[in-house]
C-alpha cells in the first residue's frame, strides 16, 4: 500500500457496511474449495 494513501484507505474501510457483507453459503465454500484443490493438481 502506499504510504501517503494510508489515511484515505483507513477512511474506505471505517466507511465499509461490514454488517452488510455475509459470509459464503456451505455450497458456495465446498464449490469454492474444489476448485482449488484443481489448480493445485494441475502444478
Amino acid at each position: 500500500m502506499d504510504l501517503s494513501q494510508r489515511d484515505i484507505e483507513r477512511e474506505r474501510v471505517y466507511a465499509t457496511d461490514w454488517f452488510d457483507i455475509y459470509p459464503p453459503s456451505a455450497e458456495e465454500l465446498h464449490k469454492s474449495y474444489e476448485n482449488h484443490v484443481k489448480k493445485l493438481r494441475k502444478k
